[in-house]
């Protein structure tokens, strides 16, 4: 009788955890590549973003719109006349997922740690992707008690503080530079593991919003595009953050499948290693510009989810201009005498890089390669695994050219020229270095008067079309898929669930 009860029990409690699995509410997220790191401080592009979207908050939020600054972890603030002095009141009662309190310490570390060299948990290596921005931006910060915070700023651009998630200083403290791979912030997902294949979230019991209605929440990486769709039209993926043109009426005639189409402010583009010959010749660089029929390549290739860049920051950015279409037009004729010009005598093809796991780029690549054939330029095509292979053949110096792109929630001109034009920024991969063009970024960063800014930044823009760092080719307008049994999606102009998928359920 003894082993009967015995073994009840036993099926009994194998019933329950069965059961519990069966009803555990998961949400599987699709990633072309694994992350870089997990530590905000240290990586800034879309890989690393979206996995720590739900893992950290900021000071302050963005409207879905990205137009406005909503509350975040400071629930209001108090402005001086001057716009340029800001009084936080932060929440009470958030905690980091290691239980230490966040409290206007934690934000005083979070910032400086970003920019200034000597602050506590500031390092210079890897390089911190928002040094310069912020560096221009914050002039100090103080903490008057526990919930209060003042941040005195050199310019008006307060939604740049958006840029700064919050991580533990505990976890800094404890883990160094391993933070990159052990995050802690104050998010509606706490970190439970990484594989080569794919990242997992589990939900904050604790989470100052109310639990999420998601029990566990699963990056998974797969960097073949076919592949993702038989994965995720059979069930395996529930979201798709970005589909590429070739699939959408697909997905569009699967009852099962919602689509979204999210304009963007990106700009993808070819991006010559300036610091490499032959394109250290600004010639050679507007010759192959001009040698590229851009409105016709993104007319046939994008199937209308793009329109073509003629500059670096795209419709709905700040300081926009529409009259750099002129400058650089497709003219065949004008760029084999441009090519003459800098001195163009290569007989072997250069060599360019491109995500060949996405398949929309493989076409656009091999339009870049016809064109130039056109105009006597041969091409090799270097095509990379994943956007990291890209970044890592930029950096490396392996491919004479590469496309990639830039994309961004912040319609802030900063957040577009700094980064890939300042001469020392992080994420300037082409090597592009203009004494001219650091000085006009430098002087906008000083700047208070909002008209001035977006011209000395306009100013900037031309000079950098005319010294031809990069061929600008379109801004994406973004489709994204997920499951229709998802419930409570709202997405932002970068995809993201607003609410940073606290509400989604499973019904």
């Amino acid at each position: 009788m003894k082993r009967l009860l015995a073994a009840a029990a036993v099926a009994l409690a194998f019933g329950a955890g069965a059961a519990d699995a069966a009803a555990e509410k998961v949400l599987t997220y699709h990633l072309t590549a694994a992350p870089d790191s997990l530590d905000p401080a240290k990586c800034n592009n879309q890989r690393c973003r979206r996995v720590m979207w739900p893992i950290y908050e900021s000071l302050i939020d963005l409207s879905k719109d990205s137009r406005t600054v909503v509350p975040a972890l400071a629930e209001a603030w108090e402005v001086t006349p001057d716009g340029l002095t800001y009084t936080f009141r932060l929440r009470k009662g958030v905690r980091f997922h290691d239980g230490t309190p966040f409290t206007a310490s934690s934000v005083k570390v979070n910032l400086e740690r970003n920019f200034l060299p000597g602050s506590l948990h500031y390092t210079a290596t890897p390089p911190n992707v928002r040094e310069k921005v912020l560096a221009g931006l914050i002039r100090d910060v103080s903490v008057v008690d526990e919930h209060t915070l003042v941040v005195r700023l050199r310019t008006l651009q307060v939604q740049l503080l958006f840029l700064v998630p919050m991580v533990s200083p505990k976890a800094l403290s404890r883990f160094g530079a391993e933070v990159t791979r052990r995050p802690v912030g104050t998010g509606p997902f706490v970190f439970s593991k990484q594989t080569d294949d794919e990242v997992v979230l589990v939900a904050n019991a604790q989470y100052w919003g109310g639990r999420p209605k998601l029990d566990r929440l699963v990056f998974r990486v797969v960097t073949d595009a076919e592949r993702t769709m038989d994965e995720f039209l059979s069930g395996r993926l529930d979201f798709l953050p970005e589909v590429e043109p070739v699939y959408l009426e697909r997905l569009i005639a699967d009852p099962g499948v919602r689509v979204v189409r999210v304009p963007t402010l990106s700009t993808y583009y070819v991006g010559f290693r300036t610091d490499r010959a032959p394109f250290t010749q600004v010639r050679i660089r507007q010759g192959i510009v001009r040698a590229l029929n851009v409105e016709r390549t993104i007319l046939f290739v994008s199937r209308g989810l793009a329109v073509p860049a003629f500059g670096p920051i795209p419709p709905g950015g700040e300081a926009h201009d529409p009259q750099l279409k002129g400058l650089f037009s497709y003219d065949p004729e004008a760029a084999r005498r441009l090519l003459r010009e800098g001195g163009w005598t290569s007989t072997s093809p250069v060599s360019l890089a491109f995500n060949a796991g996405w398949g929309f780029m493989s076409e656009v690549a091999n339009a870049v390669k016809n064109d130039l054939a056109k105009v006597d330029v041969a091409v090799q095509l270097s095509p990379q695994r994943s956007w990291q292979g890209v970044v890592q053949s930029a950096r490396e110096g392996k491919a004479h050219l590469f496309i990639y792109g830039w994309l961004t929630i912040l319609s802030d001109s900063e957040v577009w020229l700094t980064p890939l034009f300042q001469s020392r920024a992080v994420d300037n991969l082409t090597r592009y270095h203009n004494p001219q063009v650091d000085g006009l970024l430098e002087q906008a960063r000083g700047t208070v008067d909002a008209q001035a800014r977006q011209e000395l930044y306009r100013r900037a823009q031309r000079i950098i079309v005319q010294d031809a760092p990069m061929a600008f080719l379109y801004h994406e307008v973004r489709v994204s898929a997920y499951r229709a049994r998802l419930a409570g999606i709202d997405l932002n102009t970068e995809s993201w669930p607003i609410d940073r998928f606290a509400r989604i359920d499973v019904p």
